[in-house]
Parts: structure tokens; sequence; C-alpha cells
């Protein structure tokens, strides 16, 4: 699966979202700054952690549909 193209392309916009503008689930026990610079060097082309991103994205999501919204 070509996570890092899917991530940069068609769910850039999402995934911006989750992570630098909704609330950060889990902040409490997590470097936010560091999480949003590591993906921020992602969408720049830094690095090519795409499924490390992936991961951060998508809990984040999980999070604010089962966590922030009950």
């Amino acid at each position: 699966m070509p996570i890092e193209n899917l991530l940069r392309n068609e769910l850039r916009t999402d995934v911006e979202e989750y992570i630098f503008n909704k609330p950060f689930y889990g902040n409490e026990y997590i470097n936010v700054p560091k999480v949003k610079e590591y993906v921020s060097s992602f969408l720049k082309g830094d690095h090519n952690n795409g499924w490390g991103v992936w991961h951060v994205y998508s809990w984040q999501k999980w999070a604010n549909y089962h966590v922030t919204n009950t």
C-alpha cells in the first residue's frame, strides 16, 4: 500500500485537520509539539515514515469520534 503517497495527497487535508486543528487526544501523556513536528516534517518530505504518521492520524481520528464526541 502506498501509504506515504496517500497521506501526502488524498488524505493530506484530513491528516492536517486531525493533527493540527483538533484537540489532541492523550496530550497529557504525549509531547504534542514533537508529534506535530514529526507529522509536519513527513508532509514536507523530510522523512518517509508513513506508517508512523498513519498510527498518529488514525489514533486521533478514532479518538475524536469515540472519545471526544461521547
